[in-house]
């Protein structure tokens, strides 16, 4: 299941900016990242500038740790949500509201109405500095496309 669009933008509105330690967060691959690196891949919801780290073509099949989205906040970035995994499947979700478990694909813990049923699948992504090339351009490069999650 790919997450959609208005489940995205949900999350989004639900937000209120905080720091990115209102949640414990696990020591695995990512879980710490303070701020999008150089090489996080893009997506945009209404004009705003998302960073998705890692990308989910960069995720093998059995990957355990997070995947964190971050939301462009001019001239920062702020935490959107950040997504753990385990053996290749999200076991939670948390952002700086609320924080869902789940168990076997299957929402276990919720802890707001925001909670999906089922666990989400990576957030994919352009290459980093994609989304400002269709903002620029008409015809981006071949690069500019949306991964498919590896494995």
């Amino acid at each position: 299941m790919r997450i959609s669009t208005s489940t995205r933008l949900i999350w989004l509105c639900a937000l209120v900016i905080a720091p990115t330690g209102a949640h414990a967060q696990s020591e695995d691959a990512n879980c710490n990242l303070q701020k999008p690196p150089l090489d996080a891949g893009e997506d945009a919801v209404h004009a705003k500038i998302l960073k998705i780290y890692p990308r989910a073509k960069n995720m093998p099949s059995g990957y355990s740790g997070c995947q964190s989205v971050w939301l462009e906040t001019p001239p920062n970035w702020a935490l959107a949500f950040r997504m753990s995994f385990t053996g290749g499947h999200v076991v939670k979700l948390w952002t700086p509201e609320y924080e869902c478990q789940y168990a076997g694909g299957k929402l276990t813990k919720p802890s707001s109405p925001e909670c999906g049923a089922e666990a989400p699948e990576p957030m994919r992504s352009e290459p980093a500095g994609c989304v400002s090339q269709h903002r620029d351009s008409s015809r981006p490069t071949e690069e500019c496309v949306v991964d498919e999650p590896a494995g």
